[in-house]
């Protein structure tokens, strides 16, 4: 991610996992981990049956926010939707 995003891998160590953090707790009380891991091997086997992605253990849909970015950064912080 170090390339696409033009953040030092260093910095990623530590956004990334703050986010995660952030994004549990904001949605904890809507999303559901299973509790065992029976139901852990349940959701790899379906992710692998339906999608062919094999150790999958679920996934979350994306979503685009705008930001401002930074000066001369070119095409880094550009996406598919052509917006910033």
């Amino acid at each position: 991610m170090e390339y696409s995003t033009a953040i030092s891998q260093p910095a990623l160590s530590s956004i990334i996992p703050e986010t995660c953090a952030a994004i549990y707790k904001a949605l904890q009380q809507y999303i559901q981990f299973p509790k065992t891991a029976d139901e852990w091997y349940k959701i790899a086997i379906d992710c692998e049956e339906k999608w062919q992605f094999p150790h999958c253990l679920g996934a979350i849909d994306g979503k685009h926010v705008r930001i401002v970015p930074p000066k001369d950064s070119d095409s880094y912080y550009f996406n598919y939707k052509k917006t910033t």
